[in-house]
C-alpha cells in the first residue's frame, strides 16, 4: 500500500500502519492518544459498497458493532468504539498479538486432548456470553480464533459477521468458510446459538482428529456433505481419542438444531465429562461405524406457501462471509507438537441410506447436481441480496464458461414443488454463449416479488444441448411448468445413469449428443 494513501487519523486515533487489508477496508494499527492505548481499527469504505445499499450496510455494521462492544469477557476481543470519518466506518477493537489457530491447523500441528479441551472450553465460554446477550457469532473457525502467547484465548469479529453475511455478499466478497458452516447456513434458515455450537463442533473434530468432517474441493461438494453425510467417529481417526468423545461429536454435529447442545455451557460441560471418563479404549471395531457415526437425518423442511407468478423473489447468496481481515503476529513457537497426517477417513452414508431420509427438495437439488461445476462452470450474480415483497424486482446474471442453453428451476418456500423459472412463453431465448453474461430478466419480463417472506432456492443449469424436462414429469402451469411434489419426491441422481430431473438433452437424429451440463445453487430471500 502507498504509505501516502494511509490517513493520518479516524476519529481521535492516530493511524502508524497497516495491519491487514481485504475486499472492502483496510485494517489500521492504531492509537488512542486520550488513554495511551494501542487499537487495531477495522473499516468498511463507503465507496466500495453498492450505492443504493451503501447506508443500510454502514447502518447494520454500526448496530452490530454496538452490540459487540457490550460483551465483555477475557476470552473475546473487545471492541471499544465504532465510528466514522470522511466516508469511513471504522471500529476501534483492542489489540492482540497471538497466532491464528487456522495457522496451527495448517501446519498440521497438534494438541493433546487436554490442551485442545482447554482451548475449546475457552472458545464455549465466550460463545455462551455472546448468546445470552442475543449475539450469535456466524463465523466460528479457526480464522478467527487466536492464542496469545500465555495461552489465553481469543475469539475475533463478535456481531460483525452478520453484517457481512446477510450484506456485503452482493458486491462480490468470496464465499466465507463453507467446512465451519452449519446446516441451517446453507438452508438460509434463521439462526440462532446452535449455529455457533455446530462450527464449534467442527473445530473440536479437527482438533481431535487432524481432520475437517466435511470437506470438498468446492462450496457445493461441502454443502452437501454437511447436510447429508455423517463424519467417522473420531476414535476411528485416532486411536488415542477416548470413545466418550464419539458421543460429545455426536451431538455438536447433530443436523437438526433440536438434537445439539442447547447452550454453549451444556457443550463445554459434556466436554469436561468426557475428560473425567478417559480410559484406554480400543477404536470402535469397523462393523459398528454406523451406531458409532450415527449423527441425526438431514434438517427439517420448513418455509411458507410460494405464490407462483410472473412476479418473483431476490437473490441471496448462500453463505456467511468473513472479513478475514487480520494478519499474523511473529510468536515464540507454540507449545503444540508435530503428528502424522490421520488416516483418510472411510466412506460413510451410502446414497441408500441417504434416499431413506424424509424429502427435502433443496436437499435432492444438491444432489442431482452435485460437482457438476466441475466439468461445465457455471456462476450466478445476483443484482440485489434480497427484494421487499410487491416492491422490488429479481435481477440476476448468469455466466458460464462454454457456450450451451440456460435453464433456471426453483423451489418455492413451501420447499415442496420444483418450477422451471425460465424459459417461459414470456422469454424462451436462452442460448448463451462462452464468457457472456445474461442477465435475467430481459425487457418484457417484469419479475417482482410477491410474497409471502421466506427463503426460495434455486439452480442455474447450462447444457450442451436443449433439455426435455417433460420426461421428468414436467407439468404446465402457465406461464411456468411445475414438477408436482408426488414427482419431486422421487427425484435422485440415480445409479450412474444421467438424473431424470436434468431432463433429457435433445439432438438433431443421426448427430451426436452431449449430455454435459454445469450447475449453480443459490438462494434469494423477500422481505416485507
Amino acid at each position: 500500500m502507498d504509505p501516502s494513501s494511509i490517513p493520518p487519523s479516524l476519529g481521535r486515533y492516530e493511524i502508524r500502519g497497516v495491519l491487514g487489508s481485504g475486499a472492502f477496508g483496510i485494517v489500521y494499527d492504531g492509537w488512542d492518544p486520550g488513554i495511551g492505548r494501542r487499537v487495531a481499527i477495522k473499516t468498511i469504505r463507503r465507496d466500495q459498497l453498492d450505492g443504493s445499499e451503501a447506508d443500510e450496510i454502514v447502518e447494520r455494521f454500526k448496530r452490530e458493532a454496538q452490540a459487540a462492544g457490550r460483551l465483555s469477557h477475557p476470552n473475546i476481543v473487545s471492541v471499544y468504539e465504532y465510528g466514522e470519518d470522511s466516508g469511513v466506518a471504522y471500529i476501534a477493537m483492542e489489540f492482540i498479538t497471538g497466532r491464528e489457530l487456522k495457522s496451527y491447523f495448517d501446519r498440521n500441528e497438534r494438541f493433546p486432548i487436554p490442551e485442545a479441551v482447554r482451548i475449546m472450553t475457552q472458545i464455549l465460554g465466550a460463545l455462551g456470553i455472546a448468546h445470552k446477550s442475543g449475539i450469535v457469532h456466524r463465523d466460528i473457525k479457526p480464522g478467527n480464533i487466536y492464542l496469545l502467547d500465555d495461552g489465553t484465548v481469543k475469539v475475533t469479529d463478535f456481531g460483525i459477521a452478520r453484517v457481512e453475511s446477510s450484506n456485503l455478499t452482493q458486491v462480490g466478497i468470496a464465499l466465507g468458510t463453507p467446512p465451519y458452516m452449519s446446516p441451517e447456513q446453507f438452508m438460509g434458515d434463521t439462526l440462532d446459538g446452535r449455529s455457533d455450537l455446530f462450527s464449534a463442533g467442527v473445530i473440536l473434530y479437527q482438533f481431535l482428529t487432524g481432520e475437517r468432517p466435511f470437506t470438498g474441493n468446492q462450496a457445493s461438494t461441502i454443502m452437501h456433505n454437511v447436510l447429508e453425510l455423517e463424519p467417522p467417529a473420531p476414535s476411528l481417526l485416532n486411536v488415542q481419542v477416548p470413545r466418550a468423545f464419539d458421543g460429545v461429536l455426536r451431538k455438536a454435529l447433530a443436523k437438526r438444531t433440536e438434537e445439539r447442545f442447547a447452550t454453549a455451557r451444556e457443550f463445554s460441560d459434556a466436554l469436561n465429562e468426557a475428560v473425567a471418563a478417559r480410559a484406554v479404549e480400543a477404536p470402535a471395531p469397523a462393523a459398528d461405524m454406523t451406531q458409532a457415526t450415527g449423527i441425526s437425518a438431514a434438517p427439517k423442511a420448513t418455509g411458507k406457501r410460494w405464490a407462483i407468478a410472473v412476479a418473483i423473489v431476490a437473490v441471496l447468496g448462500l453463505a456467511a462471509v468473513g472479513f478475514g481481515l487480520w494478519l499474523d503476529k511473529p510468536v515464540p513457537p507454540p507449545v503444540a507438537s508435530k503428528a502424522p497426517t490421520p488416516p483418510p477417513a472411510p466412506a460413510v452414508a451410502p446414497a441408500a441410506a441417504v434416499m431413506q431420509r424424509p424429502f427435502d427438495p433443496v436437499a435432492a437439488l444438491e444432489r442431482v447436481f452435485e460437482a457438476r461445476d466441475r466439468d461445465y462452470p457455471v456462476n450466478v450474480v445476483p443484482d440485489k441480496p434480497r427484494v421487499r415483497i410487491g416492491k422490488e424486482r429479481l435481477r440476476f446474471r448468469v455466466t458460464s464458461g462454454r457456450p450451451g442453453y440456460v435453464y433456471v428451476l426453483m423451489v418455492g418456500t413451501d420447499r415442496a414443488n420444483f418450477n422451471l423459472l425460465f424459459p417461459n412463453e414470456v422469454d424462451g431465448n436462452n442460448r448463451i454463449a462462452a464468457g457472456q453474461a445474461l442477465d435475467l430478466p430481459r425487457t418484457g419480463w417484469a419479475m417482482t416479488a410477491a410474497g409471502p417472506r421466506g427463503t426460495d432456492h434455486f439452480v442455474a443449469i447450462v447444457s450442451d444441448n436443449p433439455r426435455n424436462f417433460a420426461s421428468a414429469g414436467l407439468r404446465k402451469l402457465d406461464p411456468f411448468w411445475e414438477f408436482p411434489a408426488e414427482v419431486a419426491a422421487t427425484i435422485d441422481a440415480g445409479a450412474g445413469n444421467e438424473p431424470v430431473f436434468a431432463g433429457k438433452p435433445l439432438c438433431k437424429e443421426g448427430t451426436a449428443c452431449s449430455a454435459r451440463y454445469g450447475a449453480a445453487i443459490f438462494s434469494v430471500e423477500e422481505v416485507d
